[in-house]
């Protein structure tokens, strides 16, 4: 499946953090920090309903929990977001009740960090700005490595075409051997006393090596 085209980030604005889980009060308060600290939060309850979140905001990172009520959604969100082209650039950071390695092998390696509850609010800040920040400059990467091979791209058909009206240019100017019939090819254009010629290759009938005069419309032999 081919990657859909990332948007570079715009500096400008503030990154937009959305957080899911199902504790309002750690939502509260994360969000609160957050937000007096320049970040932009959003908050969403359930994991499933997270996913239509993630399609209005289009947010610079999600930190969501792994359990909700005794389940844990958050392992098939992260995974929902890791599968669709639109949404697997987004730095995931999935918090764990209990410790890390009791998290699903596969969310594990999906998330692209795993922390365990509680967490403090400026660590859990702190962390999302160094994601955020790594997220944001490796697509400017992107960015420039597509621009490059855009532009490169564009150079490679410039020269293809070039080669191809050089080629038709030079099969224009072939000229049958006056001798014996043959196809000669065009080597250059040059003058002989003040008058141009278009000069051509040896017959490879052994007729000799000739030059044409277009304006008097005569052969000349070389030798």
């Amino acid at each position: 499946m081919q990657a859909a085209p990332v948007s570079p980030p715009r500096p400008d604005i503030p990154p937009i953090v959305l957080l899911v889980d199902d504790d309002r009060d750690a939502l509260a308060t994360y969000s609160a920090f957050f937000e007096a600290s320049g970040v932009w939060a959003a908050t969403s309850t359930a994991a499933d309903e997270a996913l239509d979140a993630v399609e209005e905001l289009k947010p610079d990172l999600i930190v969501t929990a792994l359990g909700f009520d005794g389940e844990t959604p958050g392992a098939d969100l992260v995974h929902s977001l890791r599968s669709r082209a639109d949404t697997r650039h987004i730095p995931l950071i999935l918090l764990s009740p209990s410790d890390v390695a009791e998290v699903p092998e596969q969310a594990r390696a999906e998330a692209d960090l795993c922390l365990v509850k509680p967490v403090a609010a400026h660590t859990l800040l702190a962390t999302t700005r160094r994601l955020i920040e790594h997220s944001r400059e490796a697509r400017r990467r992107l960015e420039r490595a597509r621009n490059r091979a855009a532009e490169l791209s564009g150079r490679a058909t410039a020269a293809v075409t070039k080669a191809r009206h050089l080629a038709a240019a030079v099969e224009s100017r072939r000229r049958l051997c006056p001798q014996c019939g043959n196809s000669l090819d065009w080597i250059e254009r040059g003058r002989i006393g003040g008058s141009e010629y278009d000069y051509y290759r040896w017959c490879l009938k052994g007729c000799g090596l000739y030059c044409y005069d277009r304006h008097a419309s005569k052969w000349v032999k070389l030798a």
